[in-house]
């Protein structure tokens, strides 16, 4: 009986030492028996799960700028080609989000509103509010 319990625990042991090389991290334990986690075919471990990251979960597919206190926070952002923006507007005072070259104009986004766009061509997009030329941001697709 005992050596049955070691053949049955044997595995997860093996599993525990696995690396994750894309990222030079180690998981605690893998995600057995996920097949893509014996391949190394993952990025990251998590802490709450102990638990290797398909790479496809960590696309991201959007990002969200907010407006508030008459600013766009983050002002900066960096995303892949393909990512949506998501600009949420907190402020009591209706913005806009305008690109200077004047590929993209949200019109008035009232509080409480939101204005989308989906970047699918490398560059960078400056915009400013056409309401308050002190508020800018910048989104660089990559």
């Amino acid at each position: 009986m005992k050596w049955l319990m070691v053949l049955i625990l044997f595995p997860t042991l093996v599993f525990a030492g696995e690396t994750c090389p894309q990222v030079g991290g180690q998981c605690r334990e893998a995600c057995a028996p996920d097949e893509a986690a014996e391949k190394g075919e993952f990025l990251d471990c998590t802490e709450k799960q102990q638990c290797c990251i398909p790479r496809e979960a960590s696309k991201i597919l959007s990002i969200v700028v907010l407006i508030d206190q008459f600013a766009f926070s983050p002002d900066v952002i960096r995303i892949k080609a393909g990512t949506e923006v998501v600009w949420k507007n907190k402020d009591s005072s209706g913005h806009t989000v305008s690109a200077e070259d004047g590929s993209f104009n949200s019109g008035t986004i009232t509080q409480g509103g939101e204005f989308k766009m989906k970047f699918t061509r490398p560059g960078t997009y400056t915009y400013t509010c056409d309401m308050h030329s002190f508020m800018s941001g910048r989104v660089v697709v990559e």
